[in-house]
């Protein structure tokens, strides 16, 4: 390949690599679909609410979340949120 002399390049863009990365997310979720949980509001100054069942996992560590007789509550409650029901 011939340069174009119309084009200037300086050493630095000519040497320059560039490297794909891999960023690195936990995937692995405390809970599974159907199962109980209480929820915990953020702050963590009123008692828990629930239990609720764990409805659906839209995206690691987020979870929707329904009552028990299956009528949907909240949507992508993130997991630092929810404590499992005994």
């Amino acid at each position: 390949m011939v340069p174009n002399p119309d084009q200037s390049t300086t050493k630095n863009e000519e040497n320059l690599t560039f490297r794909p990365r891999i960023i690195k997310y936990q995937t692995s979720n405390k809970f599974c679909p159907n199962d109980l949980v209480y929820w915990h509001e953020p702050g963590g100054r009123s008692q828990p609410q629930g239990p609720f069942v764990i409805e659906e996992v839209p995206k690691p560590q987020t979870y929707n979340l329904c009552k028990e007789d299956k009528t949907p509550w909240r949507k992508e409650v993130p997991e630092d949120e929810l404590r499992r029901a005994p």
